[in-house]
């Protein structure tokens, strides 16, 4: 009966979290960790697939870390070889793609301030498969750069755990030239 309400409604029902949302709260839903850590517990390990849009031109996929005192460059290495084929997969089946991830690390300040936070970097281009890993190390280097500046603003937080890295793709499709004809020079008389 309750199901039947819900979905009168318009609330839809995560599959992984067990749980009734309204259609204003699937993208708010949808990018909480504990529908990530949820997904990933009864999908796998390595990188799930969590969400996809336009006709799956937009993908996000979720790695989570499993070990609990890990810092962020030992995560990012562990995961390295994963986030290469995934991006690989991506490249081989749309051609292109541009991409982007987001780290997403616990801190904490003294014994009861705790903050989640995310670190993310812009998106680049992968047009060809062997550009990946230097895309990847570009991603990192922007991930650690970003981190270090919220640490070194002074505002006490230390790394307590790095929960996960989410990966987005977005299929790329570049414009495309046109053919660039010269006009003839005036005819001298």
């Amino acid at each position: 009966m309750k199901d039947a309400y819900d979905a009168a409604l318009g609330r839809q029902f995560c599959t992984y979290c067990k749980i009734y949302y309204s259609t204003k709260e699937a993208n708010q839903h949808e990018n909480t960790n504990a529908h990530g850590t949820n997904a990933v517990n009864q999908l796998g390990r390595g990188f799930v697939e969590i969400e996809s849009a336009i006709q799956s031109r937009i993908k996000t996929f979720w790695v989570m870390n499993d070990k609990v005192a890990i810092d962020v460059v030992s995560f990012l290495e562990k995961i390295k070889e994963k986030l290469v084929e995934k991006i690989n997969e991506q490249v081989s089946s749309n051609n292109a793609i541009k991409f982007n991830v987001v780290l997403i690390a616990k801190f904490e300040k003294g014994e009861n301030d705790k903050l989640d936070a995310s670190f993310k970097m812009g998106n680049r281009r992968v047009l060809q498969a062997n550009n990946v890993v230097l895309a990847i190390e570009e991603a990192y280097a922007a991930l650690l750069k970003e981190k270090s500046e919220f640490q070194a603003k002074g505002s006490g937080w230390a790394l307590a755990k790095v929960i996960g890295l989410e990966l987005r793709i977005n299929k790329y499709t570049p414009l495309r030239g046109s053919t660039y004809w010269e006009r003839n020079a005036p005819s001298k008389n």
